[in-house]
């Protein structure tokens, strides 16, 4: 009778600690994951990575670069039209209350494209105010209505975000022999175009 109670004993604080060793098994490996998830998130959900650790000038205002821009640009800036706020909030779904400071400009005839957008988000919106924009580009190159001179200009336009700034760029011409190239390097031209405003604008923002 002793040794049938001294086996059962046994027997029962064996179950007892296999079951525990199994429920620490289940949450360490469930920690680590949890852990490692959060990182990951917050490294690829950082949107100054491109800024190759610099710090952005935020008392640069929109006016300031805008001016700065249609100068580079010189009689190549095709933009004439100031928007409203309504028509902006209209065209690229940005709610002026999500901004400090933004603007866009848009040429007063229909046929072109060219366009400089900027924005200084605040900071709890800067998400949405990046992805209205993105969206709207999104629009604008799966639109199959657009004039044909306009397709590679509209394929090479970039979103630029810095800190809290973001910028859509679609400018510059081309001369009348290059606008006779294949689509492919008349897009890789335009880019180029697009480039002056993009380092320009790096150049007044980043430190």
């Amino acid at each position: 009778m002793m040794k049938k109670m001294l086996v059962c004993t046994l027997a029962a604080v064996m179950l007892f600690t296999a079951a525990c060793g199994k429920d620490d098994a289940g949450q360490n490996p469930g920690n680590e994951n949890t852990t490692g998830g959060n990182n990951t998130d917050q490294t690829g959900g950082e949107e100054n990575s491109g800024n190759d650790g610099q710090n952005v000038d935020d008392t640069v205002t929109i006016d300031t670069i805008h001016q700065a821009v249609k100068e580079a640009y010189g009689e190549d800036y095709m933009p004439d039209m100031l928007l409203s706020e309504d028509d902006i909030q209209i065209r690229f779904g940005i709610e002026p209350d999500w901004c400090e400071e933004f603007l866009a400009e848009i040429p007063m005839m229909s046929t072109h494209v060219d366009t400089f957008l900027a924005v200084k988000a605040k900071p709890e919106h800067l998400s949405e105010v990046s992805d209205a924009v993105n969206a709207y580009v999104e629009n604008l190159k799966n639109d199959t209505m657009q004039y044909p001179m306009n397709v590679p200009k509209i394929a090479a336009s970039s979103v630029v975000t810095m800190g809290n700034y973001v910028f859509y760029v679609m400018l510059g011409m081309l001369p009348t022999e290059q606008q006779e190239l294949d689509e492919s390097e008349q897009v890789k031209l335009y880019e180029e175009r697009n480039q002056v405003a993009i380092d320009l604008i790096e150049e007044m923002l980043l430190k």
